[in-house]
Formats: structure tokens, sequence, C-alpha cells
């Protein structure tokens, strides 16, 4: 209580202390019409249309759109094809005046001089009478099925459909008189009304034509459609008419601005609307009153030559510049070509009259029913960018500018107030009013400040706020305020601010916005996303789990309880679970369904401004953004229930549409394909006919790019594909069997079609099937049953001679038998000495197996020894690794590169080295970068290499050395100190080769010097100057230059010069690259050869323009398929023959 008593006395305080230096404006108030723009989708040439040129409309049961040019025939549009028939045996490039579907499912064309009928296979085509040169203009079809034609001075035509499609020639003139112009004829229950000379007549007893009283009143006719409840509409001089089933004429009035002439057609929908296509754009009449459609509000052409319906309840117009779909308005767009001052809205408000009200870019507009009100600089309005608004109890205007301060609007008066008048800051970024306490909570770039009764004064309680920038005000109870801040979010209570604990972990503190749903959920707007706030548990909601841009700018909640996000991405609905909805197809977090709307869904602002959002009466949402002023219709906005209807539009052989007469070897008399495509029922496919291509659509015409497909093909498939948007699918190197291809589609509200199916087999080889394998089996019986016989026949025959030698044999085996009783005694003495030998034989056996025992003992030895030399050499390996560049270090100092680093062995004699001199006092940034070949590979190289990064460490850390040619020449003198290296006969020549480079990643200055190895430089400009040992290759439009290092190595040599140094300057976008020769020297390919240097440089240059990433992956890619290759004298793979490393850098 003492709180409150201090808070209002020092309210009291600035109010007596404050002085006023207001400014005081008159204001010119500006007013004009607004319109509004709607979402439609226009398909012209450009999109597929053939023709531009529309004459008239049709939609088939299937959901297929046929549409009738003027000079172009007939084109079937699935909402993803178009499907031409204009070929000379189907419609030709004729005008087609009508177009109908009999009961039957047969499409019947009124084109020119004909009238055709398509039913699914071929054009029937009847010719009209030359001699009265009139066209066929208009047809229907009656309760029993006769198609009936209004065919100009031809007259009347009768056809059955069922007679015609056996004989063309089948169609009877049934009325024809005295040149008469018949141009349009509709059956309407057991009624047949005709066209005639501007007037309606009723064709009697298929004998004589009746003309109605209705004639009399409506004046001449130029129009006449088929509407509900067997409604007749007409189209006349004296206006718009509507005949009943009791033919009682009743007339249709029409604002006086709206004159009949300009009437084309009339279209009644499901919902009971009447369109009107003129020559000025579409008439709506609904509820009594007219909405117009023309190019001012998305439309690309105002003549409006055919007008229908689809099954989902989109309205299809004809132009002459194309097709043109009304998608409804579920958002209605309002920009400066409505009549708005600017297309930025930043605030929207609803006064206490429920007049809207927009802060612009450009003003503060004022809407009244279709009228808008405009206050403008220009205008005498102090400030243009307007960002916040609010009305005071006598129903002024508050606005809150950026950088202008709070204005106050009184009639055409305008006070101004700033900083100079206490204002925290002069751009006010939101104004909340106390109904208590009679007074404004202003949010500023430096705090709260409060405004009542003309008089400003900061938030009592504040002082940590002051530095902070508040974006939001909000007053959830009488007691307290809601802030968002640069400092978080914030409870005001008692003169003191408590911090909102969000338990979730982010980069700022900032948070934006804020809202309080139905349940008593707190939303935050935060750097990164959402949070949503309940009883001090706090989740988070961004774009890994449905929101569509992570900066969240307003909040609303609309009647259903739904939660919407405005977005830098488009909107977000959250739907609770408990709300029924009819949605299938949407993802949920936490409790709530979410539902996107992007610009391909219709909201095309796509950004949203801070708080600029606001829910009508009506229920209506409206969104303020950069691009446009957005009305949401809740009730427009219903859910697609109707499946698309499933097609199998097209089935290829190897990706190309075959001539299935010759594949099948069948006339075009015996196919059966089936009707309405190109392709045969349940063919029988050679088994050399084996690659599939399937072609598929669902047929919606509510938003089809976002239908989505699933096929398997039994016999292969076990479970259906993954969702996609992808309609076609192959199948290659299908063995032979019975086939049979199932799609299904489901539209975006997730409502799935049944499944389409497709049959066909593919036949095997001859010696693959069934007669053939039984053949084969009764052959080999054959066969074995002839050998088994001429077998036994000669197993007889030898059966005797075996005989006989038998009784030989016994007689020799008797005399046998004495001669062994008489061996056996010198048998027995002969054992003797054998038992001695076996004696002598086991003591040697003994000596073997002590033998074999002493040879296991050294092969274990040996092996013991073995692991411990690799175990050591994987120990040398890691030693190694941990002295060259860490990965992490490489990556944070060369900002935009790749390595390819390729031991040949377990230990590596190539390295790299990188040294990054950052000193920004010195405004030095330099790169120091090498690539070393040491001599030989393997654990001689791998020492080698140590000695060398080693001694870079110290020439270049210790000794700072930092040019590349002093670098080598120090580098050489410590490695012949090292290995004792004087030049003599005999000893060892170790040493290494290098190429190092110095780079400036501010000026791109990069020095090289090179002992045996050259540096690589692509540019898509030639170097300025070029160096000795330099030369250039062209390849399409890239210039590589190679640029040689000495020729000596890092070591004693013959030759011992001081090394040189290069000089490039790099542009944007220019690489080097350094490397060893191991990739160039690796033999492989089909021939066995080196790689060499020139496929290298291909190498590089065609890969140049891609990212360091993607050309790393090209480069071990050609190695491995380089090194794949069998190498005959081994008939096993190459293997690589030395230690490899390549490093690419772009600038």
């Amino acid at each position: 209580m003492n709180r409150l008593c201090a808070f209002f006395a020092v309210i009291w305080f600035f109010l007596a202390a404050a002085t006023t230096a207001q400014n005081t404006y008159t204001c010119q108030i500006t007013e004009s019409e607004l319109g509004k723009s709607y979402n439609f989708q226009h398909y012209d040439i450009e999109e597929g249309l053939s023709n531009s040129y529309i004459q008239s409309l049709f939609e088939d049961s299937k959901g297929y759109i046929w549409v009738g040019t003027s000079g172009g025939g007939l084109i079937r549009f699935d909402g993803i094809n178009f499907t031409e028939f204009n070929s000379e045996s189907q419609i030709g490039n004729s005008i087609v005046y009508d177009i109908l579907e009999d009961k039957a499912g047969n499409i019947w064309i009124c084109n020119d001089d004909r009238i055709s009928c398509f039913d699914g296979w071929k054009f029937h085509h009847f010719r009209l009478n030359k001699k009265n040169n009139g066209d066929a203009l208009s047809l229907t079809q009656d309760k029993n099925g006769n198609i009936w034609i209004a065919a100009s001075t031809n007259g009347l035509l009768k056809i059955i459909p069922t007679h015609f499609l056996q004989d063309s020639t089948q169609a009877e003139y049934v009325y024809r008189k005295n040149e008469r112009i018949f141009s349009h004829v509709i059956a309407i229950d057991q009624n047949l009304y005709l066209l005639v000379d501007g007037s309606i007549f009723s064709y009697v007893n298929n004998q004589e034509l009746e003309s109605l009283p209705a004639n009399k009143q409506t004046g001449l006719i130029w129009h006449i459609s088929k509407g509900k409840n067997n409604k007749l509409w007409i189209a006349a001089r004296n206006g718009i008419f509507i005949l009943n089933a009791d033919k009682e004429l009743k007339q249709l009035r029409l604002p006086a601005s709206y004159n009949p002439i300009e009437i084309n057609n009339i279209y009644e929908d499901t919902e009971g609307n009447i369109w009107f296509g003129t020559e000025n754009g579409a008439w709506l009449y609904k509820d009594g009153t007219i909405e117009t459609f023309n190019k001012q509000n998305g439309l690309k052409d105002n003549n409006i030559s055919a007008l229908i319906e689809d099954q989902r309840g989109n309205i299809w117009f004809g132009t002459y510049r194309g097709l043109t779909r009304f998608e409804g308005d579920i958002f209605t767009h309002y920009t400066e070509q409505e009549g708005l001052p600017n297309n930025v809205v930043r605030r929207i408000f609803s006064d206490s009259k429920s007049q809207l009200w927009f802060a612009t870019n450009e003003g503060l507009v004022c809407k009244k029913k279709n009228k808008i009100i405009t206050y403008k600089a220009c205008n005498g309005f102090p400030a243009n960018t307007i960002i916040s608004i609010c009305e005071d109890e006598n129903g002024n205007i508050l606005a809150g500018t950026k950088r202008k301060g709070l204005l106050l609007i009184k009639n055409d008066k305008i006070t101004q107030y700033t900083t100079e008048d206490g204002l925290s800051s002069n751009s006010i970024w939101y104004i909340t009013k106390d109904e208590q306490k009679n007074l404004f909570y202003l949010a500023g770039f430096q705090g709260v400040s409060i405004f009542s009764e003309g008089e400003i004064f900061p938030l009592p309680g504040q002082d940590s706020l002051k530095k902070y920038a508040v974006w939001t005000i909000l007053q959830p109870n009488k007691d307290s305020l809601l802030i968002c801040s640069d400092m978080g979010a914030l409870w005001y209570t008692d003169s003191t601010l408590y911090p909102i604990k969000i338990n979730i972990k982010q980069k700022k503190d900032k948070v934006w916005t804020a809202f309080i749903d139905s349940e008593e959920n707190l939303w935050l707007s935060l750097a990164n996303g959402v949070a949503k706030i309940k009883h001090d548990s706090s989740i988070y909601f961004n774009t890994s789990n449905g929101l569509l841009n992570n900066s969240v700018w307003a909040f609303t909640e609309d009647n259903n309880k739904n939660l919407w996000m405005g977005t830098n991405g488009g909107l977000v609905c959250l739907m609770p679970d408990y709300n029924k909805n009819k949605f299938n197809n949407l993802k949920h977090w936490n409790r709530y369904k979410i539902r996107q709307f992007k610009i391909e869904d219709g909201f095309k602002g796509n950004d949203c401004f801070l708080n600029s959002v606001l829910k009508d009466q009506k229920g209506q949402i409206w969104w303020g953004t950069g691009r446009m002023l957005t009305k949401y219709n809740p009730d427009e906005d219903i859910t697609d229930t109707l499946p698309p209807v499933p097609v199998i539009s097209d089935v290829k052989l190897f990706f190309e549409t075959p001539d299935w007469n010759k594949i099948l070897e069948e006339d075009s008399s015996s196919l059966h394909k089936r009707r309405f495509f190109p392709y045969p029922e349940n063919p029988q496919l050679s088994y050399k006919q084996n690659h599939l291509d399937f072609e598929f659509v669902g047929i919606c015409q509510r938003q089809p790019d976002k239908v989505k497909y699933q096929y398997r093909l039994i016999g292969l498939d076990e479970t259906w594909s993954p969702k996609t948007v992808q309609h076609n699918v192959s199948y290659s190197s299908l063995e032979p069997g019975k086939y049979t291809f199932q799609m299904k589609a489901c539209n975006k509200d997730g409502y799935w079609s049944e499944v389409k199916s497709y049959s066909f087999s593919i036949i095997p080889p001859w010696w693959k099937t069934s007669w053939f394998r039984l053949l084969l089996i009764l052959s080999l019986l054959s066969f074995a049953f002839i050998f088994y016989k001429i077998r036994i026949g000669v197993l007889k025959k030898r059966q005797k001679v075996l005989e006989q030698i038998v009784l030989e044999r016994t007689e020799e085996i008797r005399q046998q038998n004495e001669e062994i009783t008489a061996q056996r005694d010198d048998i027995s003495e002969k054992n003797e000495e054998l038992l001695q030998q076996k004696e002598e034989i086991e003591a040697q056996r003994d000596q073997l197996e002590q033998q074999r025992d002493i040879a296991a003992r050294q092969r274990d030895r040996i092996m013991s020894m073995h692991e411990e030399l690799t175990d050591s050499i994987f120990y040398a390996k890691r030693i190694q690794q941990a002295i060259l560049p860490p990965q992490s270090h490489v990556n944070k100092d060369i900002p935009d590169h790749f390595i390819f680093f390729k031991p040949k062995d377990i230990v590596s004699g190539d390295f790299y080295w990188v040294y990054h001199i950052h000193k920004p006092e010195e405004k030095i940034n330099q790169l120091i970068l090498a690539v070393a070949d040491c001599t030989g590979h393997g654990v001689p190289g791998a020492f080698m290499s140590m000695l060398g990064i080693t001694f870079l460490n110290d020439i270049v850390l210790k000794e700072n050395i930092t040019s590349p040619e002093k670098i080598l020449s120090r580098l050489r003198d410590r490695i012949i100190s090292a290995l004792n290296q004087s030049g003599k006969s005999g000893e060892t020549k170790d040493g290494m080769d290098m190429a190092l480079v110095r780079f400036d990643l501010d000026t791109g200055e990069l020095l090289f010097a090179g002992a045996n190895n050259p540096i690589y430089i692509i540019s898509k400009t030639k170097q300025d100057s070029l160096h000795d040992k330099s030369r250039i290759f062209e390849y399409q439009n890239v210039n590589l230059l190679e640029t040689k290092g000495d020729s000596m190595p890092v070591s004693i040599h013959l030759i011992m010069n001081e090394f040189s140094l290069k000089k490039f300057l790099l542009q944007a976008g220019d690489e080097f690259y350094l490397f060893s020769d191991g990739f160039a020297d690796q033999f492989g390919g089909n021939k066995g050869k080196k790689f060499m240097y020139k496929k290298l440089r291909n190498l590089l240059i065609e890969s140049y323009n891609e990212s360091c990433e993607k050309q790393l992956e090209t480069i071990e890619n050609t190695f491995s398929d380089w090194i794949q290759h069998i190498n005959p004298s081994t008939d096993s793979r190459y293997d690589q023959i030395d230690d490899i490393c390549l490093i690419g850098m772009k600038y």
C-alpha cells in the first residue's frame, strides 16, 4: 500500500513539474478507395499451355480440366501437365467452342465446322454441311443420353452416341430453317432450350421451336446457361434474368454501374453464388453485393471468355492471356496498387468504432468500409513512419513514430511529443493503455515512459531498464505489466521489476514480444525461437520442430483457440489436439498440430513485422508485412477432404514412349490400350524389355504441387515407397515374372486416394521356360536309359571274360601258394631284421621331434618380435600425427581449403606444416604453408618428416624467419648439420623436396619458394607477370599457372645455390595448390601407367569452381578409381607406391 501511494505521488510530482514544448500541426486528410488483391494461379505459354487464347472450359468426372482454344485445338490439364490433342487425326489447330462429357465418359467437342467425340482410344468426327457455312457452337446431353448440337446456320442436330461411335455419319439434322443462327442449346429436365437469333425457344415434341413469353421482357439475348435447381440464366439487353422450372421469369437487379451488355457468360457455383464473365473482368454476385475481379486485383486479362467451377470449388477463368485458377479468398492482400500509401505495414489497430488503423512507412491509414483516410507528412503530418497505435478515452488516436516521438491526433489537429517533453526515446515501439489509471505506457529505446493527459514521466523503479530497448508492453491484469526488452522478459509490479526465468540456454536475453493464450500459457519470442512457459516450466519451439523461421514477430489467437505466429518465413498455426479438425497430414509438437503458410500457400507477404497483427470482430486476422497488408479469413480455410484422383498417365520402355504395336507385334485393331492413355492393358513383354518407366499423377486442382505419392511394384517391392512429390519412377533389370504397379496420392490435407494398379508380365527366354525345362528333363532321362542299356550289355560281355580269367587265375594261385609257403620261412628271418630297423627309426623320430620343438619356439619368438615392431611403428604414427598441425588449428588458420594426405604405409615420409602469423597491431595476417616429400617412405621417411617439422618450428617460431626462400635455406643448413652430410662419396644423401609459401590473407600477396616441387595457381584472370620456369595452361576460360621450384633438394647436393623467391598477387576466387609427387607417379588405370601431372592439372581445373569440400571428394574418388584397376602381373588391384600429400587453398 505504501509503494502504491509513493507511485501516485511520483506521478503527480511529474505532472506538476513538467513543462510543455509540444508542436501542434494542422493535418490535411486525404480520402481514397481501397481495393484488394486475391490469390490467382495463372497458366500461359511459360507454364506449358500451348495456346493463350481460351475459348471454352470443361471439367470431366475424373477432375481433368479440358481447355478449348481459339485456333490451338484441345488441351487436357491434370494440375501438373498439359496434354495436347491437336494432331490432324485428333482436333487439329481448330477453334473449340464447347466441350461435354457424356454419361459413358466420352468427350464431345464442337470445333469449327465439326462435331468430334473422343472415346478414350480415338476421335470420331462428323463434318457439318459446308453449304450453310456454320460452325458447331454449343452442345448438351438430355436425360435419354442423346447429344444435341446448336450449329449456327446449320441448325439443330441430334446424335445418339452408341450409333455415332459405330458410324460417325450417324448425325441427324432435326431442325434447320431460314438461315437462322443457333448459338446455344441446353437440356434441363425434360426441356430443351435453344438460343436462336437472340431469342429463347424450346424444342417441342422433336418437331417445332416454340418461342417463350420471356423474350418480350428480356429483349435481345446473347447468353444462356444452366443453373442450380433446373434454373436457366439469361443475359439480355434488359438485364439478367432467371427462368425457373415452371418457365416463370424473374429479374436479378444489378447496380447501375454494372452493364449486362458486357457479360460473356454466367455460372452458378455450388454455394449458389453467381459468377459473370465479362469484357471487364469477372463479377461475383453474393448476398446481394457484387465483387469485381480484374487486372487490378490479380487477373492477367479482363476479357473472361470461359468460366467454370471444379469439384473442389475452385473457379477457373479462360481469357485471351491464358488460363487462371481463383484459389479463393482465404488470403486477401492490400498494397500500394490497391490504395495503401506504402506496402510496409508495421502495426494494425482497431478503435472503439471498429475502424481499422494501419501504421505504414508513408503515414497513418484509417479504413472505413472500402474507403481509407491517410495522414502523411507531406499533408502536414509530422512523421511518416508509424510503428505503434492506440486510442484514448475520447476517441483520439495516439501514434508512436520512428525517431519522431509520440503523436496525439484530435480530428485534424496533431500534437507532437518528443524527448524534450520527457519521452525516454523518440521511437515508440508499443503503446499500452491502462484503463484503470487512464494513462498509457510507451515502449522506447531507453526504457518505459508514461503518458497521461498531455504529460510525460518515466516509469518508477525502472533504473536497471533505462539503458535497454523495450519492444512490447502487455498488461495481463490491473496490477502488473509484462515488459519485453533487450534485458529479457520482466514482470513489473509495485514499482519493481522481476525477471522471468526461462529454462532454455540461449545466446541473448532479448525478448521481442509476448502473448498469453486462453489456457494462460505465456509465449515469448526469443532471439532463436519461441519459449512456452507455464508454472515456471518452459519448452522451446524452433525450426527443428516445426517453426518456419526462428524470428517470430507477432502472436494472436483465433476464435478456435488456435495460436498464430508471424515469422520472417510465413505464418505458423499451432492447433491444440483437443480441437477437432480434419487436417490429417500435419506435424506434431508438444500437444499441437502445426500448420504452415508460406508464399506458395497464399501468404504472399511472408515476412511479418513486430506486433503487426490483429483479430477483428469477424474473427478475421490481419497481418502487416514488409510487402503488403494481408487478411486471413478462417471461414474460407476449409479442409480439402476430397482425395486426388490417381492416374497412371504413361508407361514407357527405356525412358521412351514406344510403338506398342511393334513391341507387342500386334496391329492397332487388336491391341487393347487403356482408355484415354497410350499404353496397353496387361502387356506381355520380352525378357529384353525389362526397363519400365511409370508416370503418374494425383489429379487435384487445389495446390497440385503439394500432392504426395506412394508407389510399389508387387513382385519386387515388399512395402510402399516413402511419401514423395515425384510423380514418376523407373524400374530396371526386371526379372521375368508377373508384376503389378500400384500408386496412390494424397492431397495437401492428408486425404489419400484409392490405389491405382497396372499389371504386366515379362516373358522369360525360351531356355528358362517350363516346357524347355520339361523337355530337358525328358531328354536327360532318355539319355540315361539308353546309356544304362548299353552299359548293361557291355558288363555282361565283360562278365564272361572275367569268369574265364578267374579259372586261369585260380590255377596260378594254387601254384603260388606252394611258393608262398617256401617264402614264408624267408620272411620270418627278414622280420627280425625289420624289427631292428624299426628301433633305429624310432630313435631318429625322437630326434626330429626335439628339432621341431626348437623350431616352434624360434617361430613364436619371431612373431613376438614382429608384433612389437608393428606396435612401435603404430606408436611412431601417433607421434607423427601429434607433431603434424592439428586439424582444428588448420581449419581455423586456413579459412577455405582441403588436405588430401594419404601415407603409403603406417607412417608417412610426406608431411605438411602450417603456421598463422596474426599481429593485428602491426596489420600482419599471414599464413606460412609447406608440403614436403622426404627421402623414402615408411619409417625412414617418417624420421625425416619429424626432423623437418621440428626444424620448421624452430626456424619460424624461434628464429622469426618468415620469407620462404630463407626458410628453405635455413632448413637445408639444419638438415645437413643434423645428418653430418659433407658431400663425400658413399655417405647418405637423405633430405626432402618441398614447396613453401607465405600468403597474406588480407592483401592476397603470395610468396613462393620451392625445392624441386612446383606450385599451381588457378585463376579466371592471367597473372600480370611470369617468373622463370612458369607456364600457363588454359581450359574453359580458366588459367592454371605452373611455377616450378629450384632444381635442388633440401639437403646436401651438387648445386647449393640460394633458393629463389617468386611473388604473386591473388584475386578473390583464385586458388593455389602445393603437393608431393606421389599422386602423379601412381600407377593404375586401364593400361597400368602413371597418373602424370597433365591429368592432375586437368583434374584440378575441372573441379576448381566447386567448393573445397567437393574438390577433396572428387580427388579422393579419382585416386580410388585409378588404383581400382587390376594389375595383370599380380591379378590384384594396384598398390599405392608412394606417400601422397596435396593441399589446396581458395582466396
